[in-house]
């Protein structure tokens, strides 16, 4: 990428193996490159780098990587990371029946099982007896005790953060990514 630094497909495969590897930082920036680029004109580009800013940062659903999903989804509308997250964004946002077409043509799509589960889970979570409000507004959720053993606390570097990621399946989407700065462990 040094000598072809247009070359949007490796950028986009430098910010797929990052991400893979845990590098979410490494993947956000690879895939920056990408989009900027590809001028935003690839949906892959779009949400792949939509996707790498949510892995760095949860909130970015309701900032650049929402809008970014809604631009993937104009220019392919199967993409399948933006009908994912974009239906989520809806589903946060209260738009319930923007989340289960969105779901819905996920789930017609070919689909690794784990993955397909995840879809159904969020589509019945959409016809649940509170499914008018959101999963946060209901009370859903988690509670996550971290403790860094005291033998760990020297190496942790001062720009440290965690990240949780919460998946239905080792290998399926997140369903949840949180990251906490070193003094909020």
């Amino acid at each position: 990428l040094a000598e072809q630094p247009d070359d949007v497909t490796g950028w986009k495969l430098l910010g797929r193996s990052r991400a893979v590897m845990g590098d979410y930082p490494g993947a956000r920036d690879a895939l920056a490159e990408a989009y900027s680029r590809s001028a935003g004109r690839d949906a892959e580009a779009i949400s792949g780098y939509a996707e790498a800013l949510v892995l760095n940062d949860e909130r970015e659903l309701e900032g650049r990587a929402g809008r970014l999903f809604e631009d993937a989804l104009v220019l392919a509308p199967g993409d399948a990371r933006a009908l994912w997250f974009g239906g989520i964004v809806a589903w946060r946002r209260g738009d319930l029946e923007t989340a289960r077409q969105r779901w819905q043509a996920l789930q017609a799509q070919e689909l690794p099982p784990e993955i397909r589960q995840a879809v159904a889970e969020r589509l019945a979570a959409l016809d649940g007896p509170a499914a008018s409000t959101t999963g946060a507004a209901r009370g859903e959720g988690i509670a996550v005790r971290i403790e860094l053993a005291p033998a760990l606390v020297d190496r942790v570097p001062a720009s440290g953060a965690l990240y949780l990621i919460a998946r239905t399946a080792a290998t399926g989407p997140p369903l949840a990514v949180a990251r906490h700065a070193l003094g909020n462990w």
